[in-house]
């Protein structure tokens, strides 16, 4: 975080106060959703996937006709009030236990969907990935992804991550030289017409039972992977996470971060994200004091050379067996914390999901939530997915009325619901940048801003108004009037960039206040990105 230190602007009555410094997070409430053709077994929300307003769900265990297990994915996309149903992909030559959308991934007009069930010539199990592109408003198949050098019980397809120019594909089962479940990680990159494997990962220290894979998660040039069999210090399944830099067009392995307070079967590195200069990998299987298996999550920070860890997160009130963990994401400095074994009162396995935001020197703001209708053995939070302000939690296990098993999702944001959003992002070669509020525009309250996904490095130009114009503008939309441009605000060199403070008095109860970024960046196709526009009324 750079500090420019506070600063103020006036124009007409809106005064506007910013110091760079840490505003709290808040959970707010939960909207459900199951499949409209939904039935028992279909585990819908065993896997999610959010970029901005668009979602895909997977239901791994939908049947096609009398074809049971082959899988489905749903398309979805949020409108600030409701969901509004998109297209329902599946496989056109599926088979039993194909598991399809055992694992979806979303990145603008690109959909990955996993197939880890999938038989390779008479290789059970070898798994596959099919990617779709959104052509004409139709998700269009257009490639199928398998591994170069498939075996059975591989499970590719079974953990990967993606951005919109690389596939990364975690397969913890994978026997590396003869060592059982290495583990081993292929990237794939967009040639300009098709995904083609870039590169082969492997633990520098790999051995037998390692499980390297089984989480993976990938920004910019960094990819980071979970090893939750790793043997640390003869601590059998300790965990481990690796570290991988893009250094001349080469993954190199940079790091190999280990829990400080690990200890055997903790299982760290079963889930693992990154987002610029952080990143959290979560131990579902940790102990607390005479709680096994309570769980635990671990933050980095990237100090110039290395990750340090910076906290290590544990639920307040946890007990015994809540699987705390076991799925983590982190964005515009959001962490999001899944436990699916959490027994909500009397409803045991229902599950929980723990919401912290990093301040100016510490991690705070703790919340957690499960719906009010959430089923036993739901295990919510067995899935995560969040941008943008918004969290996608998956239920799998659920049960939506007599059907067992079928699975629901819901989404939950972390500002106050007196922030909306404003139309879409222009993507640059970061991606589409995000712009998320957040606190209250009361005399004296603070407030936040989060801009994630610009381009590194770059001056951000804070666009501020109480009128809204809605204006063509460098192939974007230029939403708020230009009344107060604030520029030179540097992003990170991640392409973040964090902004809070307290709002001051003397502007007009009811005046709706619009804010939208916009970031200058030569390579992409119009020489800028924006953010989407975000609007809270002063009370």
């Amino acid at each position: 975080m750079v500090d420019r230190g506070p600063f103020v602007t006036i124009a007409g009555r809106l005064l506007v106060v910013l110091a760079l410094c840490a505003g709290a997070a808040r959970a707010q409430s939960t909207l459900t959703l199951t499949a409209p053709d939904g039935l028992g077994g279909d585990k819908f929300g065993i896997s999610l996937s959010l970029d901005g307003d668009d979602a895909v769900f997977g239901a791994s265990g939908a049947n096609n006709g009398l074809l049971p297990d082959t899988g489905a994915a749903y398309l979805r996309h949020w409108d600030g009030t409701g969901w509004i149903p998109g297209e329902t992909l599946r496989l056109d030559d599926g088979v039993p236990l194909d598991q399809f959308g055992a694992r979806v991934g979303l990145r603008g007009d690109l959909c990955v969907v996993g197939v880890p069930g999938r038989k390779l010539i008479l290789k059970n199990s070898a798994g596959a990935i099919q990617v779709y592109r959104r052509i004409d408003r139709t998700w269009t198949l257009v490639q199928v992804l398998v591994a170069p050098d498939p075996a059975a019980f591989d499970l590719f397809g079974g953990a990967f991550a993606l951005t919109h120019d690389r596939i990364v594909v975690g397969v913890a089962a994978k026997d590396v030289s003869l060592e059982s479940q290495q583990g081993e990680v292929y990237v794939w990159r967009f040639n300009g017409t098709a995904f083609e494997l870039e590169q082969q990962l492997f633990a520098s220290d790999g051995a037998a039972g390692d499980k390297f894979g089984t989480s993976v998660d990938i920004d910019a040039d960094r990819i980071v992977v979970g090893a939750p069999g790793e043997d640390s210090h003869n601590d059998t399944d300790n965990g481990a996470m690796y570290v991988f830099r893009r250094v001349g067009g080469t993954w190199l392995e940079r790091q190999k971060i280990r829990a400080s307070d690990g200890e055997s079967l903790d299982a760290f590195g079963t889930s693992v994200a990154v987002d610029g200069s952080l990143v959290i990998a979560g131990a579902p299987d940790a102990d607390g004091p005479l709680l096994p298996g309570r769980g635990a999550a671990y933050v980095y920070q990237f100090g110039g050379a290395v990750f340090a860890e910076e906290v290590k997160l544990v639920p307040s009130n946890g007990l015994a067996g809540d699987a705390f963990g076991t799925t983590v994401d982190i964005d515009g400095g959001v962490a999001v914390v899944g436990a699916p074994r959490d027994d909500v009162g009397l409803l045991v396995d229902s599950g929980s999901v723990w919401l912290y935001r990093k301040g100016s020197d510490s991690w705070s703001g703790e919340a957690v939530w499960a719906p009010a209708d959430i089923s036993a053995s739901a295990q919510y939070g067995a899935a995560l997915a969040m941008d943008s302000g918004l969290v996608l939690v998956g239920a799998p296990s659920d049960a939506v009325g007599t059907s067992a098993v079928q699975g629901s999702a819901c989404l939950a944001k972390t500002q106050p619901p007196d922030w909306n959003w404003i139309g879409h992002s222009l993507a640059g070669t970061q991606g589409a940048p995000d712009l998320v509020g957040s606190g209250s525009l009361e005399t004296g309250s603070g407030i936040g801003l989060s801009i994630d996904d610009a381009r590194g490095a770059a001056p951000v130009i804070l666009c501020i108004s109480a009128v809204q114009i809605t204006l063509p503008f460098k192939g974007g939309v230029m939403v708020p009037a230009p009344d107060i441009l604030l520029a030179g605000l540097p992003t990170d060199v991640w392409g973040a960039l964090q902004l809070s403070g307290a709002w001051p008095g003397g502007v007009p109860s009811g005046l709706p206040i619009i804010w939208q970024a916009w970031v200058p960046d030569p390579s992409a196709g119009q020489g800028f990105s924006a953010t989407n526009a975000i609007t809270c009324t002063v009370p």
